[in-house]
């Protein structure tokens, strides 16, 4: 499929995956289970209410209903007799007034549930390349595929609440161009650093303790940064100049700055 974003040609590739699918709808059932219960709860609420009309009954159902996606309310109007004295009223002794009470149950929207799970395991690819002979579909999901060591799985700390990205307010196209240069470029190092270390464990055959202490071939930048944690440089300055030393290195840290190499390992180690 071709379309055009910002003026630019594109072609759009949906694909379909199995497992994927199987697990988001998992996880949707779940979602969808916690949101009935909340349901639930709020029509027992209104059910404990009376009501002096039954029109302002069902109104408060239909405002109810309203915020629910998925489900909706399955229910009956009964009346509520209300008498002078009170007691078991006598045989032919007409109510003084007369309420409305909401009895039912919370069931889903099976239109909409299935709606949404058709979604489920799907997902867009695009790119400016419309020759699907230089391009194939194939060889565009390879390469999303293969994007497991790039820039782009380092966006995931934009999710990361310790990120703060929800702090940031930019309205001009030139300031968020800017951000996104400013944000590109240490998430490309990232992946860059990533991949290296990866790759020299391997060729090693080496390994390094993950984050429950069992060894891994395969660590995260982030897992690197945990473990620099607590290295820090001192600078004393005396009378023959500043000198630098680096404290609480440890074997671990050896290892992962010889993994870096000499370029990364003389920003700790003076003697490279």
């Amino acid at each position: 499929m071709e379309s055009s974003y910002g003026g630019v040609p594109q072609r759009w590739l949906v694909v379909f995956s199995q497992s994927s699918h199987k697990r988001e709808s998992a996880s949707f059932q779940k979602r969808l289970s916690q949101k009935r219960e909340e349901a639930q709860k709020s029509l027992k609420q209104l059910s404990s209410q009376e009501f002096a009309t039954r029109k302002a009954a069902k109104a408060a159902i239909a405002e109810l209903e309203e915020q629910w996606e998925f489900h909706q309310a399955k229910v009956e109007l009964e009346k509520v007799f209300h008498y002078k004295q009170p007691g078991r009223p006598r045989r032919g002794q007409k109510p003084e007034h007369t309420g409305w009470k909401v009895v039912g149950q919370v069931v889903d929207k099976e239109e909409a549930v299935a709606e949404a799970l058709k979604s489920k395991g799907k997902f867009v690819l695009a790119s400016n390349e419309l020759d699907t002979e230089r391009l194939p579909a194939k060889t565009m999901l390879k390469a999303y595929k293969g994007q497991g060591a790039s820039v782009e799985r380092g966006f995931r700390f934009l999710k990361d609440p310790m990120f703060f990205a929800s702090n940031l307010f930019l309205e001009k196209p030139e300031r968020i161009m800017g951000l996104l240069m400013v944000m590109c470029l240490p998430l490309l190092v990232y992946a860059l650093a990533e991949r290296a270390l990866r790759t020299e464990l391997i060729q090693r055959n080496e390994s390094i303790p993950n984050q429950v202490g069992k060894p891994t071939q395969r660590p995260t930048m982030r897992r690197i940064f945990q473990v620099f944690e607590g290295v820090d440089i001192l600078l004393v300055r005396d009378s023959g100049g500043i000198q630098r030393q680096v404290m609480n290195l440890k074997p671990i840290h050896h290892q992962i700055l010889g993994l870096l190499g000499a370029e990364v390992r003389n920003c700790y180690i003076l003697d490279g």
